[in-house]
């Protein structure tokens, strides 16, 4: 059983985090199982079960970033520089005028690195009406600049 269940939360604004997030909750399960040895048996109507503690969820994060997460070393060299800039901005919604205003690429040259940080769900469209500007959302906060996987939007 996880009594921490209701405070694990991923943003659900990502397609992945709404996939990823049974996927932990089973990897806390498995990890609490794992160390079940080292937990005292609890019993519930005549049932008895073992807790996930926080232990387990600090032991299933780090899985989880090597096993669902992503790394930049996936991104390709100038998406991984646009991503660089995109920090440097230090807006957490912006425009393509914008970004171009402060990078100084060209409109093709950002519409195909965008859409590579798109695909990887590290900046997100957000909607607009027809008429008005498109502006996106960045999802990344600086995380595996070290080389490691990490998970995006997931708080533990």
């Amino acid at each position: 059983m996880n009594p921490y269940a209701e405070e694990l939360f991923y943003e659900d604004d990502r397609l992945q985090a709404r996939r990823d997030q049974p996927k932990f909750l089973n990897l806390c399960k498995a990890v609490a199982f794992l160390n079940q040895m080292k937990k005292p048996l609890k019993n519930y109507n005549g049932i008895e079960y073992i807790e996930v503690s926080r232990e387990d969820i600090q032991q299933a994060t780090e899985l989880a970033s090597e096993l669902l997460g992503i790394s930049l070393d996936d991104l390709s060299l100038p998406a991984r520089n646009l991503l660089q800039l995109l920090l440097e901005m230090d807006r957490k919604t912006f425009t393509r005028k914008e970004v171009m205003d402060h990078t100084g690429w060209t409109k093709t040259r950002l519409h195909i690195h965008l859409t590579e940080l798109i695909g990887m769900e590290l900046v997100l469209p957000e909607s607009s009406k027809r008429g008005q500007l498109q502006t996106y959302k960045l999802l990344y906060n600086g995380e595996g600049q070290d080389g490691r996987r990490f998970l995006i939007g997931f708080r533990p």
